[in-house]
């Protein structure tokens, strides 16, 4: 595993990509689940494609088969239906979330060929087949761009490029307009600060930090999670099952930090006596981050060892709600890992020819989703949802504007709870995860 994250941290953020195929979401029931090979993630981190967009082709079907391997472990009925009514694992949720981000790239993508010919909004709207859309939206953007000093062209190409995004993601009409006047002014200042000389090259270094940010999040993540999950099958198709955590832990131990095992193994168990204390409480598991603040673990590897030791017990457990539980449990503890301990570097600092990741997710923010087949999580609508989060935006209820506005997803406090938030309304509809499975489409 080490000499795939010391490769994948010598990578440099990736330019322009072309456009293979994508995975996109098939609504189909499979009658059966075969059994699926353990995919090589660490020869693949070792020796990733050059295209970001065919990566992330693979680290999405990666998360699928790992999604089957973990599922089929938590619930024996999987494999003989195909189909799973307990929780989704984080892999098998993953596999979705990746496909996602792929279609965002792809959308940059499209956007910059798009964009680099100068195309003039209302050809964009005609394309995209959003009517009058452009000349509305231009009524909005002329006060705004006139207190920046910038040009009409400007305000064309900054609808242009949300619309192209938007269109590509998901509909158009779920976009918040209270968002548009705020976004469009911090893309404007997006612009300005790009160390570019003409619009077009500053219009490119915007894209190109947003591609590159997804890209380098996407094999990060799949680098040590789906790493430590090969890692971990590895030791159990060759000895069996775990029958208890000591076994288990002293197995990854000796893999991951063989001069320090007992070390590991502690604090592998504290985590995974705080996640059972408070299996079913939401603010519970929220706390993990208090409880076990970035720094603390001698490695943070031990996220891991703990969920797959809960992955396990969901496996020996045969009362559903508890084996729910355990499973959310797990899923909780593989997000802390990824999203604090790893992606938060692609989230930070500025490449050449990059403006300041933070900024572009700032930007972005407002108008975040991921699509399960027909379901769609907004994280504006999550921002919404109550006064309190309105309150911790900032944003009295009598504002005409969205609180989703006032978050940064960049920041790892801003997107946490959302993020358990999203897992636990993919817990009320296990059977998406499953009939909405992920295959290629050349149709993307």
């Amino acid at each position: 595993m080490a000499s795939g994250r010391a490769k994948l941290e010598a990578m440099l953020p990736m330019a322009t990509a072309p456009e293979p195929l994508l995975l996109d979401m098939q609504a189909r029931r499979p009658s059966r689940v075969a059994p699926l090979p353990l995919p090589d993630v660490h020869g693949f981190v070792a020796s990733p494609p050059a295209c970001a967009i065919e990566r992330n082709h693979i680290i999405t079907a990666g998360y699928q088969q790992f999604g089957a391997l973990v599922q089929d472990m938590v619930d024996p009925a999987f494999r003989r239906e195909g189909i799973s009514r307990f929780a989704p694992n984080w892999f098998a949720v993953g596999a979705h979330v990746s496909n996602t981000g792929g279609k965002n790239m792809l959308a940059l993508e499209r956007a910059r060929a798009l964009l680099s010919a100068r195309a003039d909004v209302g050809e964009v709207c005609a394309e995209l087949g959003l009517g009058d859309m452009g000349e509305r939206a231009a009524l909005v953007l002329r006060p705004i761009l006139a207190r920046s000093g910038l040009t009409s062209a400007l305000s064309r190409t900054l609808l242009a490029m949300l619309l192209v995004a938007r269109r590509q993601i998901s509909t158009v009409s779920g976009v918040d307009p209270r968002a548009l006047p705020r976004s469009l002014r911090r893309g404007a200042d997006l612009l300005v600060s790009a160390d570019a000389r003409g619009l077009s090259e500053r219009i490119d270094a915007v894209m190109l930090t947003a591609y590159n940010a997804l890209a380098d999040g996407n094999i990060a993540i799949y680098a040590d999670v789906a790493g430590a999950g090969q890692d971990f099958f590895e030791l159990r198709n060759a000895s069996g099952p775990f029958a208890n955590d000591e076994s288990l832990f002293g197995a990854l131990g000796a893999l991951w930090m063989p001069l320090d095992v007992a070390s590991f193994v502690n604090d592998a168990r504290d985590v995974v006596a705080f996640c059972r204390a408070h299996l079913g409480d939401f603010d519970g598991l929220c706390g993990l981050t208090a409880r076990f603040p970035q720094g603390c673990l001698r490695r943070g590897l031990a996220l891991l060892a703990a969920g797959f030791a809960l992955y396990e017990e969901a496996g020996r457990t045969a009362e559903p709600r508890r084996k729910n539980l355990l499973i959310g449990g797990a899923n909780a503890l593989l997000v802390l890992r990824e999203q604090r301990d790893i992606v938060q570097r692609a989230f930070e600092g500025r490449a050449p020819r990059e403006v300041a990741r933070a900024e572009i997710f700032r930007l972005l923010t407002p108008f975040l989703t991921i699509q399960v087949g027909p379901d769609c999580w907004r994280f504006a609508h999550w921002a919404d949802a109550s006064p309190a989060r309105r309150a911790r935006a900032g944003i009295g209820l009598e504002r005409f504007e969205p609180a989703a506005s006032h978050y940064n997803w960049s920041v790892f406090e801003d997107r946490w709870t959302p993020i358990l938030s999203f897992f636990e309304r993919m817990y009320a509809k296990p059977e998406l995860v499953w009939i909405h499975r992920v295959e290629p489409d050349p149709r993307i």
